[in-house]
């Protein structure tokens, strides 16, 4: 019969066994293979967010605390210090042996030098942009404080950000558009939050989203599917993951659009009828162009009319 100490427990695997990693081929568990790479061997790292960039190994496996070693100290062209093993560089991952010798130590050493005065000179031109651009932050909030009394300050405000960001969105939709009504809503869910801004005719969605886009907190990069923050002065008023505007246009108007595009192309259609198809979505297949026209001919068209 086993007992509890018969089977052995994570750690006990792991300082027995030593540091494992995902073999992408036959998709199991293998241990790390530090490798046994002299002095002055030139390895290479590079991925989608970051450029290809030289390293030199510059020793043996350096052991941790329960005797096992996860590779060989390295040292980058820009002054870094790495770990590579053999698993790494043999691996599907972004580590390369480069194609030549190996360095002499008197080129290893000057590889080194070298890679300290550029991790030096890049360290203080990081920390001189930096107060640069804190200083500028600095400036640019003072300047909106002063130009935004009105606006709710997020340092006073007891309210989310959203519900910030979406009280001072209307407040200065207001301001720019007055006469116009606005539906300016904010909402908070598992993985975020959004402001909805909502309106019928008037200024077009790009008129609008010079108003809220300032408010935005998150960014995306569609080339790598990730997302990133996104920082402003003008967060001091509130922000929101995620902004929304959408434009809905009366009928009269939608037929104004529709006998501007019948005109401008020489469409043999009714305006009532061709704001109906584009409003159904039906115009596809060999009418596909003009479902285009409408749309940008729908964005570019402003209906706002300021109050008297």
């Amino acid at each position: 019969m086993k007992t509890q100490t018969d089977t052995p427990q994570p750690r006990a695997i792991l300082a027995s066994s030593g540091p494992m990693v995902i073999d992408f081929r036959s998709g199991k568990l293998v241990p790390v293979e530090s490798g046994d790479y002299s002095a002055g061997t030139i390895v290479s790292y590079g991925d989608q967010a970051n450029p290809r960039t030289r390293y030199a190994i510059t020793g043996p496996p350096v052991p941790d605390s329960h005797g096992h070693s996860h590779g060989q100290p390295c040292t980058s062209e820009r002054g870094n210090v790495s770990t590579v093993s053999k698993s790494a560089i043999e691996g599907p991952g972004g580590w390369h042996l480069e194609d030549c010798p190996p360095m002499t130590p008197t080129d290893l050493a000057d590889f080194l030098f070298e890679g300290a005065e550029t991790h030096v000179r890049l360290t203080r031109e990081a920390e001189t942009k930096a107060r640069k651009e804190a200083i500028e932050e600095s400036q640019a909030i003072a300047a909106l404080r002063r130009e935004h009394p009105a606006l709710e300050l997020a340092e006073f405000s007891k309210k989310s950000c959203q519900a910030l960001a979406a009280a001072n969105i209307r407040k200065l939709l207001k301001q720019k558009f007055p006469g116009q009504k606005f539906s300016v809503t904010s909402e908070s869910f598992s993985m975020g939050n959004a402001v909805r801004v909502n309106w019928e005719d008037g200024p077009t969605s790009k008129e609008v989203e010079k108003i809220t886009s300032p408010f935005v907190s998150s960014g995306s990069d569609g080339m790598q599917d990730l997302s990133y923050h996104v920082s402003s002065p003008w967060h001091i008023f509130g922000d929101s993951k995620y902004i929304t505007t959408s434009r809905d246009l009366s009928q009269e108007n939608r037929e104004t659009v529709a006998a501007e595009v019948i005109e401008a192309h020489g469409l043999d259609r009714e305006p009532a009828a061709l704001a109906e198809e584009a409003r159904m979505g039906t115009l596809w297949g060999d009418d596909e162009w003009i479902r285009r026209k409408m749309h940008e001919a729908r964005e570019a068209r402003s209906f706002y009319v300021p109050a008297a």
